[in-house]
């Protein structure tokens, strides 16, 4: 999952110099944002996230 979302930076800095990308560079943030809430998911996956009492 990490070498995917490593050439989804890189293409979305790509897109980002290109002109006319506006699109494509939505749909990158779209998919980037999913994946990371598909990595925060999977390390906690009950829901729970650590807490730190002090």
């Amino acid at each position: 999952m990490n070498e995917v979302i490593g050439h989804l930076m890189t293409a979305l800095d790509v897109a980002k110099t290109t002109p006319g990308q506006t699109m494509l560079v939505k749909l990158i943030e779209a998919v980037l944002l999913h994946a990371g809430f598909e990595l925060a998911q999977s390390a906690f996956p009950d829901g729970a996230l650590p807490v730190d009492d002090e």
